[in-house]
């Protein structure tokens, strides 16, 4: 068995000689290419160095591209920065802008506290004031009658004025306030009186009969001008002009009057219709009596017109006017030389046909004329008339602005 095995190893180790002796040889007659060969190799060279340069290109493109990116990377990541530091910087100025706010809220709070503080001072002021004014203020009365509304003086609008009938001629001085009033009432107007002090008057004749029949004529007369000066002197001092519109009406006649005649045993017959009037002062005390009255009213009137029959009283007041503050008083000449006791219905006619809008020149006398026009200067409210009185200034300064008539 072993023997027959032998030749086969022989065989198989011959067969793989030959082979090698043949592959040997083949090798050896081709180690000089075929030229195809050598151009497919050329051209596989140019491409794989094509390929090659691509790649390069490729890499080259793909490294470029990575830096641009790395740039854009970081210039995104510059921008972010940015943007953040921006929110940071925006955030900052907006908490600056909510301090400021803050600041601004505050201060508006503490103003806000601080006008109201003053509103409440200004209102506590305000009510104290109110209080102090109703505690001074003049307390009226109603009067539902002429005789218990009298006081020889009244104080009125111009509209109810305007309203009335004229004024008609009475030998009653009292009647120059019973018309007023009588027609006030019918109107539906009320009539109030003071109910204290406020508002009076001194009634000259009274006291000048009262000290006559007590010590005699001449006492009298000092006493009225005693008691005159003591006014003036009081009354009759520099003040600014009143913040009123109100137009005080004086009727002035420095005459004798008849009654007075009479009871003196002088014969009245050849003098002047005076009327009721009983009068024993002197012309110069009246005019002195005029002056203190002047100063009174113009303490709270606008103006002052006094009223007058005769062309020597016209003269003498106006040179009296003349001691005044210019402009606030002027005298008016009335055609009433022979009837005295109608002046005061001749002035309050006066005064009624301006407030009506019917006043002209033909009037008055002739010598009157110029007032026309200084009547209608004034835009008047209210209209005061006294007759031969003097009365409180401050007290009297109250109730003009408190009248309701």
């Amino acid at each position: 068995m072993r023997r027959r095995n032998k030749p086969r190893g022989l065989k198989a180790l011959a067969a793989l000689l030959s082979a090698a002796a043949i592959t040997f040889l083949a090798l050896r007659f081709s180690t000089t290419p075929p030229r195809a060969l050598v151009k497919s190799e050329s051209k596989a060279s140019a491409a794989l160095r094509a390929v090659r340069a691509a790649d390069a290109r490729t890499r080259d493109a793909e490294a470029r591209a990575a830096d641009a990116d790395h740039v854009a990377q970081e210039a995104k990541g510059d921008a972010e920065r940015r943007e953040e530091l921006n929110q940071a910087l925006r955030a900052r100025a907006q908490a600056a802008d909510a301090a400021a706010s803050a600041a601004e809220a505050r201060e508006q709070a503490s103003n806000a506290r601080a006008a109201a503080a003053e509103r409440r001072a200004a209102q506590a002021e305000a009510a104290l004031e109110a209080r102090e004014q109703a505690r001074n203020a003049t307390q009226f009365l109603k009067c539902a009658h002429r005789a218990k509304a009298y006081g020889a003086a009244w104080l009125a609008r111009t509209e109810l004025l305007a309203r009335q009938p004229l004024s008609q001629d009475k030998n009653a001085l009292e009647y120059a306030s019973f018309h007023i009033l009588t027609e006030s009432i019918r109107l539906g107007a009320t009539a109030l009186k003071a109910a204290d002090d406020s508002f009076w008057v001194n009634h000259v004749s009274g006291y000048e009969h009262n000290v006559k029949r007590r010590e005699g004529a001449e006492a009298a007369e000092n006493s009225v001008n005693a008691m005159v000066q003591v006014l003036t002197n009081k009354l009759c001092i520099p003040r600014t002009r009143p913040p009123t519109s109100t137009l005080a009406l004086i009727p002035f006649y420095s005459g004798l009057a008849r009654d007075g005649a009479r009871k003196d045993g002088i014969d009245s017959e050849d003098l002047p219709n005076t009327g009721n009037a009983h009068s024993m002062s002197s012309g110069a005390t009246k005019l002195k009596t005029l002056k203190a009255v002047l100063c009174s009213v113009l303490s709270f009137c606008k103006a002052a017109l006094v009223g007058v029959c005769t062309s020597r009283d016209y003269e003498s007041v106006t040179k009296l006017l003349g001691t005044l503050p210019a402009g606030q008083a002027r005298a008016v000449l009335l055609n009433c030389e022979q009837t005295p006791a109608y002046l005061p219905y001749e002035l309050l006619r006066l005064v009624q046909r301006h407030a009506k809008g019917t006043l002209n020149a033909t009037h008055v006398a002739p010598a009157a004329r110029p007032v026309v026009p200084f009547s209608r200067r004034w835009p008047l409210s209210s209209f005061c008339t006294t007759r031969r009185t003097t009365r409180s200034t401050s007290k009297a300064r109250r109730c003009a602005t408190s009248s309701t008539f």
